[in-house]
């Protein structure tokens, strides 16, 4: 055979395998589209047990603010529904339920965030619990790149080495958003809980202009039916903000379970002794938030069902 005949067979054998690839190609498209038609089906047909209004709840916060002569500025968050980063839900929650565990870690990192500096850290006698959950801390900051640097040299060292990012991200979320994060969360599982059926809402992060012309920051407003909760949450040192939020308590007229201040760094005893001398707002230890907000929510939604569990 010469080598045209050679060359028109070759040609004819492409053409026969092309026409089949091609064949193959479009039976696994049809395959594909049913697919993506069944699975759209199922989702949309799939109950939604979780109560998330389809539109958020805001309208008595501004009613409340307008009442009081505020003026909104900004607002950071709103929500429910809200978009939200799961590994950062999941770094937020590790922070606030396992707290004492980490916090020698978090105050260490804290103090280098003004000159970039790594840390290293002894954990040889601090026991199992702070090693645990230091490390899983660690682990999930830096795969978010929070953290630059990560490495912890196990017994008989003990010995972990890091350093922050110093990305505004980061920074902020280290010296107090991580708390912010936290509470929203919990506002998220707990109010459709305990005040189920009820329309609710939040503003985070709001800055808003007072009376007088002040600029003020507040975390969050929530609103719960028509009734309004404020919530402030504090990392660090406390004792050059909680006199103005109990005097902003008593001019907005709130009663103290209206008014929440989260602390990380007292406990129950001394989160009570400060309630007492502050009279307008409820001081709570970071240990007590979820039973704390639980009553405010009750105190808030007394007609609720929820008070029957």
């Amino acid at each position: 055979m010469n080598d045209r005949g050679i060359a028109v067979r070759i040609s004819v054998a492409l053409e026969s395998e092309t026409l089949e690839a091609l064949k193959r190609i479009a039976v696994a498209l049809e395959q594909i589209a049913a697919g993506l038609a069944n699975h759209q089906t199922t989702v949309a047909e799939k109950p939604n047990h979780s109560f998330r209004p389809e539109q958020p709840h805001h309208a008595p916060i501004e009613n409340f603010l307008r009442r009081h002569g505020i003026q909104i500025r900004t607002i950071g968050v709103e929500g429910p529904g809200e978009d939200s980063v799961k590994a950062i839900d999941d770094i937020a929650r590790l922070m606030g339920e396992r707290y004492p565990y980490v916090k020698e870690f978090l105050e260490r990192l804290k103090s280098t965030l003004n000159t970039g500096h790594s840390l290293e850290m002894c954990l040889r006698d601090k026991g199992q619990q702070v090693i645990n959950n230091t490390c899983q801390l660690c682990n999930q900051l830096y795969k978010i790149a929070f953290l630059s640097e990560y490495k912890y040299l196990k017994s008989p060292k003990c010995i972990l080495r890091a350093a922050a990012n110093r990305q505004p991200e980061a920074i902020n979320f280290f010296t107090g958003k991580w708390l912010e994060h936290y509470i929203r969360l919990k506002l998220n599982e707990l109010v459709p809980r305990f005040a189920p059926g009820l329309p609710w809402g939040y503003y985070g992060s709001l800055q808003v202009i007072l009376p007088d012309g002040d600029d003020f920051e507040m975390d969050y407003l929530v609103a719960v039916g028509e009734e309004v909760l404020w919530i402030e949450g504090k990392t660090g040192k406390f004792q050059n903000h909680i006199d103005k939020y109990d005097q902003l308590s008593r001019r907005l007229k709130l009663l103290p379970e209206q008014m929440l201040l989260v602390l990380t760094e007292i406990d129950s005893q001394h989160a009570g002794a400060l309630t007492r001398l502050y009279s307008n707002i409820k001081v709570v230890a970071l240990d007590d938030l979820e039973e704390v907000l639980r009553q405010a929510l009750l105190h808030l939604a007394p007609c609720s069902p929820a008070q029957a569990f």
